[in-house]
């Protein structure tokens, strides 16, 4: 395979490409004179085609991105919807009254054991040498965010348990509006949030901040519209500055577990997106169903949005 092997018939011409001796020999059995012979050495080319084929990489397609994968380390972020809370099951029935913290149904607490199940046996990237893209190889997670609404904190939980990474409370990722009063006569007021001993008795792994008391931890009210990209922008920023390239820093695979809403905030901060806005007037939204995983690789100077709303970890029923 390492040398070019050109033949040349007397009459016609006729090129044959990658033929080893023995194969030149069975040739030349069958064909008869084969006529002219000429031996090339191999040019760069094929010599760069080979190594590449030798490490498992398509190099006409990922030549680009293993040369960078050589020169700088990927920043990959996982975003995590959480599993289905109570006011998800009840959308669309007029009866119910929206809980202000709403806890995960039977089927949220299975999507969230589905994809710790998942998460713990691909945890392990077996192949370090090409761009895992699509988690091929797997994935490798070294922090878990969460934030302190109580469906976020309880599907994550279980990943956090299987794969024994740093699990830890991030309060600005949480859901659009904070945490409010949902009564039409509440006038959508600010509330608590649960309080550290909850958290301490319910998920004791988590690490809370420390100034965060038995007071709750959002005492604000009703957040605006302004706020929240605000936050969004500054949760970015926070997130390049805690686990982007650094020299000598080993890759870091970020988990986000956390709520629809903020997801579409942080792709517009990230992407620099007008919010919700689409071609000849439309709206745009990006769905994510309950415990999808969507992926999103940051290096110096780029993003790459790998995927959105992944939920083959999941069986049919569970999609939600």
């Amino acid at each position: 395979m390492g040398w070019l092997v050109q033949e040349k018939r007397r009459r016609n011409d006729l090129n044959i490409q990658n033929v080893t001796g023995n194969e030149l020999k069975l040739l030349r059995q069958q064909k008869g004179d084969l006529g002219e012979i000429t031996l090339r050495s191999p040019s760069f080319f094929h010599i760069i085609v080979f190594l590449f084929s030798c490490y498992g990489v398509n190099p006409f397609y990922n030549l680009a991105s293993f040369y960078t994968r050589c020169q700088t380390h990927i920043m990959e972020l996982y975003f995590i919807r959480h599993g289905q809370s109570i006011n998800n099951i009840n959308t669309g029935n007029p009866k119910y009254m929206e809980h202000s913290d709403p806890f995960l149904t039977d089927i949220g607490i299975e999507q969230a054991e589905y994809l710790a199940k998942y998460l713990k046996e691909k945890q392990h990237v077996t192949n370090d040498k090409v761009w895992n893209v699509q988690n091929q190889y797997g994935f490798g997670i070294t922090h878990i965010y969460t934030s302190l609404m109580e469906r976020a904190a309880a599907t994550a939980a279980p990943t956090a348990s299987a794969l024994g990474v740093p699990f830890t409370a991030w309060i600005e990722i949480h859901e659009e509006g904070g945490i409010y009063a949902r009564e039409e006569d509440a006038n959508q007021k600010g509330l608590s949030g649960r309080p550290r001993s909850f958290f301490e008795t319910n998920f004791p792994e988590l690490k809370l901040p420390d100034h965060y008391d038995e007071s709750g931890w959002w005492n604000r009210p009703f957040e605006s519209e302004e706020e929240r990209q605000l936050r969004a922008d500054k949760v970015f920023a926070e997130l390049i500055a805690r686990h982007g390239d650094r020299e000598g820093q080993p890759e870091e695979h970020i988990a986000f577990v956390s709520h629809g809403g903020f997801f579409m905030r942080l792709v517009s901060s990230m992407l620099k997106l007008p919010w919700r806005q689409a071609a000849l007037d439309m709206k745009s939204w990006f769905l994510l169903n309950n415990c999808s995983i969507s992926r999103f690789d940051i290096r110096k100077g780029e993003i790459t949005v790998c995927y959105i709303n992944r939920t083959d970890h999941l069986p049919a029923r569970l999609i939600s």
